[in-house]
């Protein structure tokens, strides 16, 4: 039973829309969409997206010694 679940699991995941993780080339504004919108919501020109790779612990600063 098990097994059946996690099948159905991995289909769901399967059936749902990629994530981008894009950066604005004119101003540095990240966002994580499935699409690039047209415009860059912090300013005012027409966007140029730039794919960056996630990584979810870069923002992290220093250590927990």
């Amino acid at each position: 039973m098990e097994a059946v679940a996690e099948r159905i699991d991995e289909e769901r995941i399967a059936l749902l829309p990629r994530k981008l993780s894009l950066e604005c080339s004119s101003c540095g504004y990240g966002i994580v969409r499935a699409a690039p919108p047209e415009r860059c919501p912090m300013c005012p020109r027409a966007a140029r997206w730039v794919h960056t790779p996630w990584r979810p612990f870069s923002a992290r600063g220093g250590s927990d010694d």
